[in-house]
């Protein structure tokens, strides 16, 4: 077995010579900032690497969940920042929108107060106008009676 093996090793190198010179070196930059060389299959849409490319590889994946985790921790702390600051502008737009909307429903209480107690002294002055007018005819009716 050893033997045929000896005997076909030429064929081996031969054809991974042939194989090489198809394949493209490419650089790959794992999630750590290590950039791996690494040989595209294209007929198997593949990358070939080095054993010591695929540790490093499998190294960057073990440890990719703690650095996902310590970047999603900073997104977080820059999204909270974000919005606390949005929060704060916010509440100080509130505060004078705040401010000027009671000074506005004070003037409302005002105008509709004044509203109210002008229409009472308008009733007023229309009764007053009617027992006036009212007291006019009288008279009047009194007096040409009267007069006759």
């Amino acid at each position: 077995m050893i033997s045929a093996l000896l005997f076909f090793m030429p064929l081996v190198a031969q054809a991974e010579m042939e194989r090489e010179e198809l394949l493209s070196k490419e650089t790959l930059t794992l999630t750590s900032g290590l950039t791996i060389e690494a040989q595209y299959l294209p007929e198997q849409d593949s990358f070939l690497l080095s054993l010591e490319a695929f540790g490093a590889l499998v190294a960057d994946l073990e440890l990719a969940g703690p650095s996902c985790i310590k970047r999603l921790d900073a997104v977080k702390q820059e999204c909270q920042a974000a919005l606390s600051d949005a929060l704060k502008r916010a509440e100080e737009r509130q505060v004078e929108l705040y401010e000027a909307w009671t000074k506005d429903q004070s003037t409302i209480l005002t105008l509709n107060n004044d509203l109210r107690e002008t229409d009472q002294e308008r009733i007023m002055w229309r009764w007053f106008a009617f027992g006036l007018g009212t007291a006019a005819l009288i008279s009047t009716s009194v007096l040409i009676l009267t007069v006759d």
